[in-house]
């Protein structure tokens, strides 16, 4: 998307509306209250989408509207991703919100199909418009090809057995015979621990927010394309009065009681100056499309290769399907380590830059990506750079975790930023909970809680809580 604009903000009087406290849960759909509440969200990806389809289990279609820099998603940040399912986190929080994901693609998605078929039902949409479960599964194209996260010290061995005593299904290999056994193509010299999660995976992230988007709108959910920028904000009563969204087809004014942020790499700019505003800022991250003709020679045919997180590199990779003979596909990509810096040649936090082409970081390969591919996979020494493409992280400076709920300046501003990478397979679970934020379950009343999530934690000393995980 491209930098949102934001217009000078004025005082003026409170409006009168009703509190977003009234909000009834998703176990009262019939309230005509939350049905009359206008929603406005800023971005059309996972979380955007996410929120208004869990909307819609109590919200009027009328009442929604999803705001769209780029219908075609060829610049979406989502639908340039690996696109993992993971539940391999250190916090509790980030892998219940996995969880949700897989649970919504398990048994062929045959959760998130209930889902999408339940709304769109309520909605009155014909049958011959609602997604089979066939439709779903071929769209999202779920692979769960597994995960596997490497070691190659004692501190590293010992976060990964604390890791996965929280992650269900979590496999722990504890030493490199161990997982030589498991993973015979790798080179484990230097391994001292691994931590496989088989039901973890990886889908298509186009098909999935084009499906889910094309059920909102069978249901009656509005998408105009444009810019968003804040049209008027009102000092006095802290709220955002004006909503503007500006496209080919000229300027339209929305006047909603909730703006929901979702607006990825350009969250910051959808928060008003005097709020303070949020720690979001644009990275860049290259993914290199490979092909290998000698690996499956390593492997049955038909075996999948996991998303592997190579120790003290920042490099990953993954099959793209099983394992044949003759040459097989792969991606791999790399992100900076500790310390080093996350620049990218200058274009990093060029926000100007987000909702237009991105040219691919192509020295990585060389310098980083291949050294660290063919270091653990000998075979990986005959790889070849297919294709390669770039896309933006929308990365919480702060501790790379997700900022969500109510902002605390902001009376009718909710957020789903920062995610750092995880946004889409995240996405699902986090649209939920912004959706029951909405209608106005508190803690406790969430389905997962994620009130040390909250924005007010970045102004608080202490507050920050950072995730091992962050790829």
């Amino acid at each position: 998307m491209m930098l949102l604009r934001r217009l000078l903000s004025k005082p003026c009087a409170i409006r009168p509306t009703q509190s977003t406290s009234q909000f009834s849960s998703s176990s009262s759909s019939s309230s005509s209250a939350s049905s009359s509440q206008s929603v406005v969200i800023v971005g059309s990806g996972p979380m955007g989408l996410s929120t208004a389809l869990h909307l819609l289990e109590t919200h009027s279609p009328s009442s929604i509207t999803v705001v769209e820099r780029d219908p075609s998603y060829a610049l979406n940040s989502a639908s340039l991703s690996a696109g993992g399912v993971r539940t391999q986190f250190s916090l509790p929080e980030n892998i219940e919100l996995s969880r949700y994901m897989l649970h919504l693609l398990g048994d062929s998605c045959a959760n998130l199909t209930s889902l999408i078929q339940g709304v769109c039902e309520k909605n009155s949409v014909p049958e011959s418009e609602i997604p089979t479960r066939e439709e779903v599964a071929s769209h999202v194209n779920f692979v769960p090809g597994g995960y596997l996260f490497l070691s190659s010290s004692a501190d590293g061995a010992a976060s990964l057995l604390k890791n996965s005593a929280l992650q269900p299904s979590t496999e722990y290999l504890s030493s490199a015979a161990e997982i030589a056994d498991k993973f015979p193509y790798l080179n484990t010299s230097d391994l001292t621990a691994g931590a496989h999660t088989p039901a973890d995976g990886w889908l298509d992230p186009y098909g999935l927010l084009t499906l889910t988007r094309k059920a909102l709108k069978s249901c009656g959910v509005s998408f105009p394309v444009g810019t968003a920028s804040i049209g008027e904000y009102c000092s006095s009563s802290r709220r955002i009065k004006e909503v503007r969204v500006e496209g080919d087809a000229g300027t339209q004014a929305f006047h909603p009681d909730t703006v929901v942020n979702c607006a990825g790499a350009n969250a910051g700019s959808l928060v008003p100056d005097e709020a303070g505003g949020i720690p979001v800022a644009a990275r860049a991250r290259t993914i290199f499309h490979l092909s290998n003709k000698t690996l499956a020679a390593e492997l049955p045919q038909g075996a999948l290769v996991p998303l592997t997180v190579d120790p003290g590199t920042g490099v990953w990779y993954r099959g793209v399907a099983p394992l044949r003979p003759g040459g097989n596909d792969f991606l791999a990509g790399s992100s900076p380590l500790a310390g080093e810096p996350d620049g990218d040649d200058g274009r990093v936090g060029d926000l100007g830059r987000v909702g237009r082409g991105l040219d691919p970081a192509h020295a990585q390969w060389e310098e980083r990506v291949w050294p660290a591919l063919y270091n653990r996979v000998e075979c990986f020494g005959d790889a070849k750079v297919l294709n390669s493409w770039a896309g933006w992280y929308d990365y919480n400076t702060a501790d790379q975790n997700g900022i969500v709920g109510w902002h605390d300046e902001v009376e009718n501003l909710v957020l789903g930023n920062g995610w750092s990478g995880h946004g889409m397979q995240m996405g699902m679970g986090v649209g939920r909970h912004l959706a029951e934020v909405v209608r106005g379950q508190g803690r406790g009343e969430t389905s997962v809680d994620l009130s040390r999530f909250g924005v007010a934690r970045l102004r608080k000393g202490g507050g920050l809580i950072f995730e091992e995980g962050i790829v």
